[in-house]
Order: structure tokens, then C-alpha cells, then sequence
């Protein structure tokens, strides 16, 4: 975090409230600081802070501000599927039909809403086809990471919707 004088570090001449609203208006920006005895700047677009004395280079990252730098690390640390809790397979699955490895592709009743539906959004844009048949592929392993995916995105996308202004830090 910029601006801290936590842990003996000299503080900085800039905060980062200051650098969020500088990002928030111009994301191309270069913003030029002191911290302590060092001067730097610091490139929004390429997300790096340089010494300007030696030309040592940083990555840094914007963060909200309710996520710990332990916190950080720890999402960081990627689990494998089964690991977590995992969403079940959609309700419409028939669930004698889920291998436990692999996949298996099972047909869809014409008269089954969800072959409505594709066969409605497949005749949108390909007229003057014959549907033959609609198949959905029962691959519990795969949905388990879409799920996984899924539910990574939302927590960063509501994360960054969230909790604004950002706070910066060192990646």
C-alpha cells in the first residue's frame, strides 16, 4: 500500500485514494512520486513502477481494499476440482446419465423445452435446416470447472464492482 508507514518505511508523497482517481481518469497515465529518499513513476498502462535513480522495475496491481495481502496470496493458490465445494450438475440433468468419468451424449426430446429453445436459437440464424437431433454432453468433470471458473469470476467481478476506490499495491 502506498502511503504507509507501517513496518519503518518512509511514507510516500502520494496516497493511494490519490492514485485510484488519478487511474479512474486517465488509465494511460504516468504519475511521478516520492517515497522516502527515492523517486519513481509509475505507468498505469503498463502496471509498473520504476526507480528513476537505478531503473529498477516493479509489477504493481490494483486491489480493493478489503482483500488482505494474505488474502492475496492465498487466492493466488490455485485448488484442485473436488478441493472446494462444487456446485451439483444442473437440475435438468438426468442424473443416471452422469459417468463418473469421461462423458456420454444424450439425446434431447423434441418435445423437451430445452430443445425448444436451441432449436429456436439455432433457426435464428440457420434457415432452411432440418434439425435431425440435439444432443447434450454429460461431462461431470468439465462442469465442475466451468462452476469453479464461474464462481472465480464473480467473486473478482463483484470484488472490483464493489469495492471502490481500489488500494494499490505491490504485486
Amino acid at each position: 500500500m502506498y502511503a504507509s508507514a507501517s513496518g519503518g518505511l518512509k511514507v510516500s508523497d502520494v496516497d493511494s485514494p490519490t492514485l485510484e482517481q488519478r487511474f479512474l481518469d486517465n488509465d494511460k497515465d504516468v504519475v511521478e512520486f516520492t517515497a522516502g529518499s527515492q523517486s519513481y513513476s509509475l505507468s498505469f498502462q503498463d502496471m509498473i513502477q520504476t526507480n528513476k535513480e537505478y531503473g529498477t522495475k516493479r509489477l504493481v496491481k490494483r486491489r480493493p481494499l478489503f482483500v488482505s495481502a494474505s488474502d492475496v496470496k492465498t487466492k493466488k493458490v490455485r485448488r484442485p476440482p473436488g478441493i472446494q465445494t462444487l456446485a451439483a450438475v444442473p437440475g435438468h440433468w438426468d442424473k443416471t446419465q452422469i459417468p463418473q468419468t469421461g462423458y456420454k451424449r444424450v439425446p434431447l426430446q423434441r418435445s423437451s423445452d430445452e430443445f425448444k429453445e436451441i432449436e429456436t436459437l439455432f433457426c435464428k440464424t440457420m434457415r432452411g435446416f432440418d434439425i435431425v437431433q440435439i444432443e447434450r454432453i454429460h461431462n461431470k468433470a468439465l462442469w465442475e470447472v466451468f462452476q469453479w471458473c464461474v464462481g472465480d469470476f464473480h467473486v473478482l467481478c463483484l470484488a472490483n464492482l464493489r469495492y471502490y476506490p481500489s488500494q494499490w499495491s505491490c504485486a
